[in-house]
C-alpha cells in the first residue's frame, strides 16, 4: 500500500494519526503498466481513534487499556454493555387452522443495540471502574458528532482508559454521578452504575478505588 509524498497530510491525534490523503495500492495490469488504484481509508484513518474526554492520557495508559481489552484477558474483567430501549417488532407465524396454513401476527421484544459499556478490573493500584458511551449528539449540520460507529472493542478500550485515569463521584441520593472534572455521567450509565458496583465488589472482593460518595 503506497502513500504518495505529495498527497500526505498527517495530523497527530492522541498518539495515532488522522489521514487526509489519497491512499492507493499499486497493481500491474496485463500490459505491464503499473497503476495506482485508490483505496478507501479505514474508519480510524478517516476519523481518528476513539478516546475518552480526559486530559491525562499517556501512551502507557493507552497500551495498558489495549492489553486489558485483549481477548485473552477478558475473563479478568467484569463487563456490562448498556443498550438502547428494547424494541417491539411485528412478526408472523404460520399455523394450521382447520387444515389450512394461516399467517398469524405476533409481537416480539428485541433487545436494543449496545451504546455503551461499564467495566470493572483489577490493577496494582486497586480495583477500578470505567465507562464509555457513544456520543449521540448532532452538530450544527444535524450530522452525528461522533463519526465512528459503535463497536464493543472500541467501547471497552475507552472505558478501560477512563477507569485507569478518571474518578466517579456519586451524589448522596445515589441518583447522579460525575467524573473528576465535574461533568455528569450519561443517564444510562448512571442508572446501571449502582448495581454494577455491587457486582464488581462481588467479583473482586474489593471496593472500587476510583468511586467516591459525595
Amino acid at each position: 500500500m503506497v502513500l504518495h509524498p505529495n498527497q500526505l497530510d498527517f495530523k497527530q491525534n492522541y498518539g495515532g494519526f488522522k489521514m487526509k490523503a489519497v491512499q492507493t495500492v499499486q497493481i500491474t495490469d496485463k500490459t505491464g503498466v503499473v497503476r495506482a488504484i485508490p483505496v478507501k481509508p479505514s474508519r480510524y484513518e478517516e476519523y481518528g481513534f476513539p478516546m475518552p474526554s480526559v486530559n491525562n492520557l499517556t501512551k502507557e495508559t493507552k497500551d495498558l487499556a489495549k492489553e486489558l481489552a485483549a481477548k485473552g484477558e477478558r475473563d479478568k474483567l467484569a463487563i456490562l454493555y448498556v443498550r438502547e430501549e428494547p424494541l417491539v417488532q411485528k412478526h408472523t407465524m404460520v399455523k394450521k387452522i382447520k387444515g389450512e396454513d394461516v399467517k398469524v401476527p405476533y409481537l416480539k421484544a428485541v433487545r436494543g443495540n449496545p451504546i455503551g459499556v461499564l467495566v470493572g478490573f483489577k490493577t496494582k493500584d486497586g480495583t477500578k471502574i470505567g465507562w464509555s458511551k457513544r456520543n449521540a449528539s448532532l452538530d450544527e449540520n444535524d450530522l452525528p458528532l461522533e463519526k465512528l460507529f459503535f463497536t464493543k472493542k472500541d467501547a471497552l478500550e475507552v472505558a478501560l482508559m477512563r477507569g485507569l485515569v478518571d474518578t466517579i463521584t456519586i451524589s448522596p441520593s445515589g441518583r447522579s454521578a460525575k467524573v473528576s472534572d465535574g461533568a455528569h455521567i450519561p443517564k444510562c450509565i448512571e442508572k446501571a452504575l449502582p448495581h454494577f458496583i455491587k457486582r464488581v465488589v462481588r467479583c473482586f472482593n474489593d471496593s472500587p478505588a476510583n468511586v467516591f460518595q459525595s
